[in-house]
C-alpha cells in the first residue's frame, strides 16, 4: 500500500520532468526558457507545496553551506601551508566545490523548481526566512547554468601555485625592476581573468548583467557597476581637490620622529595585547570560546588577514621590523574581522546553519574591519596604548610619546599615493583597481593594458605622474580567488566613517573614562554588534549599514573627513529619520527588500 508521502513526491516528481520537457521543447525553437515563460506550465503551487520546498531547500543550503565553511578553512590553510601540503589541500577544495555545483544545479535537487515553490510563501515566513529564501536565490542564480564543470577544476590548479608565484615576483622587482616582475605577472593574469570569465558567463547572461557585476556580487551581494560608477564619479570631483590642499597644510609641518626597528617576537606580545583587548570588549572569555567551540590560530606575517569559519578562525597580523606602526593599525582592522566572525556564533541555531547566518557580503566584513581600525587612528586611543606600547617593546624616548604615534598612524604623505601608506590613499587605489577588473572582465579592455591604466586613472585622481614602467600588482587578490573583492574595502571604509558619526551622536563623552584598551574597544564593539553583527544576513548589506548609521554612506563626506585629517566620529553625516528608527523588524524587512539591487548604495 501506498504511504500518504509517497503521492506528493509523485506530484512533485511527475511536474519536474513536465518542466523538463517544456524546457527542451522550447529550446528547439531557439527560446531559452525563463522563469516567466515556464510558469505558464506548471501549475501553481500551494501553501503546503511552498512549506515543503522551503523545508527542502533548508536542508540542501545547509549542506551547501556546510561545504562552504570547509572551503574557508581550506582556504586560509592553503595560504599557510607548504608546496608539499598544497595539492592534497587543493584537491579537496576542489571536491568541495564539485559537491557545492551539484547542491544547487543538480536534477536530483531541483533547486530552480523549489526556490518557485518557496516564493509563493515568501510573504508568510519569519524575517529571517525570507532573508534566507533571498539569499538562497542569489547563491542559486550565481552558480546556475555553468555548462562545463571541469572549469572549477581548471581554476582550482590555476591558483594553486599564482600566489606563491606573484611573491616571487618581488624578488624580480629588487633584481631587475618592477618592469621585469610585471612581465612575469602578465601571462598569470591572463590566464587567471580568462578562466574567471568562463566561469561567470552563463550566470551573468541568465541574470542579463555584465560578467564583472557576477563576480562583484559574489563578495559585494546586490552591488551593480552603475552603483560604484557613481561613488566614483563623486570622487573624481572631490579628491584633487582634497589632496592639492592636504599638500599645502603638510608643507611647512614638522615631520613626525621615526621609530627604530622592533623585532618580531616582541611586536608578537604587543598584538596578542591586542588580540586579547578585543576578545575583552566583545565579552569572549574562555569560557565563552570553549561554549562555541571556538579555535583561534594567530600568527605574525608580511600580509594580514583574518579568515575561516566562525568557530575555525586563522588571523595572521602584518609584521614588519621597521614599521611597528603599520602593524598595529593592521592588528586594529584584522581583529575587527575576528569579532564579527565570533559574533555569528550568537546567533539563533536555527540561523547559524543557512546562509543567512553568515558573513552579509564583504562589504559588511570591510566595514566591521575599517570601523576598527578608524578608531585605532583617534587620539585617544594612542594616549591608551603608548604606555603599553613603551611596556611591552621595552623602548623609551620621545618618539613614541603619544603624539609623535598619532602623528605617525595618520599623517599622510600626499606624494606616495601607494595603497597601505595611508587612508588617504584608499579611494584612487580602488578606483582604478575596480574600474581595470570591469574592463578586463568584459572584454573591453586587455591585461596588457594595465600599467598604462594604471597610470592614467592615478594621475587623474592624484594630479601627479605616474610611469607605466613602474607598474606591477603589488597585492594578491586577482592570483587567488578574490576577484571582484576590491570595492568592498570603499564601500567599507566610507560605511565605517558613517557608524563612526552614528556612535558619536548616540554616545556623549566616547572615549573619555576609557583607562584600558579594552575599555576604550567596548563600546564600539557593543555598538556594532547589535547594529551590524546581529542582524547577519537579515537585510541587504548597504541597506543594513544604512540602517545601522542612520543616514546613508557617503563618498563625499567620507573624503570631506580625509580631507580635513578629522578623526572619525567628526564627519557631517547627517541623523536622517529613515525606515530603521523606531520600526519593528517585519516593516524594516520589508522595506530593505522593496528597494532594487542598487539602491542604497553608497555614493
Amino acid at each position: 500500500m501506498r504511504s500518504a508521502y509517497e503521492t506528493p513526491r509523485t506530484i512533485f516528481f511527475l511536474r519536474a520532468v513536465w518542466r523538463r520537457v517544456a524546457e527542451n521543447v522550447l529550446r528547439l525553437f531557439g527560446v531559452e526558457p525563463e522563469r516567466t515563460t515556464l510558469a505558464l506550465t506548471r501549475t501553481p503551487p500551494t501553501p503546503e507545496d511552498g512549506l515543503a520546498a522551503y523545508d527542502r531547500l533548508r536542508r540542501i543550503f545547509g549542506a551547501w553551506q556546510s561545504e562552504s565553511d570547509q572551503i574557508d578553512i581550506l582556504q586560509a590553510e592553503k595560504w599557510l601551508a607548504s608546496n608539499e601540503a598544497l595539492d592534497s589541500i587543493v584537491a579537496d577544495i576542489k571536491g568541495r566545490r564539485h559537491n557545492q555545483f551539484r547542491l544547487l544545479n543538480s536534477d536530483r535537487y531541483h533547486v530552480d523548481t523549489l526556490l518557485d515553490q518557496a516564493d509563493s510563501i515568501a510573504n508568510a515566513l519569519p524575517d529571517w526566512d525570507q532573508a534566507n529564501l533571498q539569499e538562497m536565490r542569489r547563491l542559486h542564480d550565481l552558480s546556475s547554468g555553468l555548462t562545463h564543470p571541469e572549469l572549477i577544476d581548471a581554476l582550482e590548479d590555476a591558483l594553486k601555485h599564482s600566489e606563491s608565484q606573484w611573491l616571487e615576483t618581488f624578488e624580480l622587482s629588487e633584481r631587475d625592476g618592477p618592469r621585469a616582475a610585471w612581465a612575469a605577472q602578465q601571462p598569470i593574469l591572463e590566464n587567471i581573468f580568462s578562466l574567471r570569465r568562463q566561469l561567470a558567463a552563463e550566470p551573468a547572461r541568465r541574470l542579463g548583467v555584465a560578467v564583472s557585476e557576477v563576480l562583484l556580487d559574489e563578495w559585494n551581494p546586490h552591488t551593480r557597476n552603475s552603483d560604484i560608477d557613481r561613488a566614483i564619479e563623486s570622487a573624481k570631483t572631490r579628491y584633487p581637490h582634497n589632496l592639492q590642499g592636504l599638500a599645502k597644510e603638510l608643507r611647512d609641518a614638522p615631520p613626525p620622529l621615526p621609530l627604530p626597528d622592533v623585532a618580531e617576537e616582541l611586536q608578537q606580545k604587543l598584538f596578542r595585547h591586542v588580540l586579547n583587548a578585543f576578545l575583552d570588549a566583545g565579552g569572549w572569555d574562555q569560557a565563552q570560546l570553549d561554549h562555541h567551540d571556538i579555535e583561534i590560530d594567530f600568527t605574525t606575517l608580511p600580509n594580514g588577514f583574518c579568515w575561516g569559519t566562525p568557530n575555525r578562525i586563522k588571523l595572521a597580523i602584518e609584521c614588519y621590523e621597521d614599521d611597528v606602526i603599520r602593524g598595529l593599525s593592521n592588528a586594529m582592522h584584522e581583529c575587527g574581522h575576528l569579532l564579527y566572525l565570533l559574533a555569528l556564533n550568537r546567533l539563533p541555531d536555527a540561523v547559524k546553519s543557512q546562509p543567512v547566518g553568515r558573513v552579509n557580503g564583504y562589504n559588511t566584513h570591510e566595514a566591521a574591519a575599517m570601523f576598527f581600525e578608524q578608531a585605532g587612528y583617534k587620539k585617544r586611543f594612542f594616549a591608551i596604548t603608548a604606555p603599553l606600547i613603551r611596556s611591552i617593546l621595552h623602548v623609551d624616548g620621545p618618539e613614541w610619546a603619544p603624539e609623535n604615534l598619532h602623528a605617525l598612524a595618520t599623517r599622510p604623505d600626499p606624494h606616495d599615493m601607494n595603497w597601505g601608506t595611508s587612508e588617504l590613499a584608499l579611494p584612487p587605489n580602488m578606483a582604478w583597481r575596480v574600474l581595470a577588473e570591469r574592463r578586463i572582465l568584459d572584454e573591453e579592455m586587455r591585461v596588457a593594458d594595465l600599467p598604462r591604466f594604471w597610470a592614467e586613472t592615478m594621475q587623474q585622481f592624484t594630479g601627479q605622474p605616474h610611469d607605466p614602467d613602474d607598474f606591477m600588482v603589488a597585492e594578491s587578490h586577482w592570483f587567488d580567488r578574490q576577484m571582484g573583492y576590491f570595492w568592498a574595502y570603499q564601500t567599507g571604509a566610507i560605511a565605517a566613517s558613517a557608524l563612526h558619526d552614528a556612535l558619536a551622536r548616540d554616545t556623549p563623552g566616547l572615549d573619555q573614562n576609557a583607562a584600558t584598551l579594552a575599555d576604550y574597544l567596548r563600546p564600539y564593539a557593543t555598538f556594532i554588534e547589535d547594529r551590524v553583527f546581529a542582524q547577519a544576513g537579515r537585510f541587504r548589506p548597504l541597506i543594513l549599514l544604512e540602517m545601522a548609521s542612520g543616514t546613508r554612506p557617503s563618498m563625499r563626506t567620507y573624503l570631506d573627513r580625509l580631507g580635513r585629517l578629522a578623526e572619525p566620529g567628526t564627519g557631517l553625516h547627517k541623523n536622517m529619520q529613515q525606515n530603521n528608527q523606531g520600526a519593528d523588524a517585519k516593516e524594516r524587512m520589508n522595506v530593505a527588500f522593496s528597494r532594487a539591487p542598487s539602491d542604497g548604495s553608497a555614493v
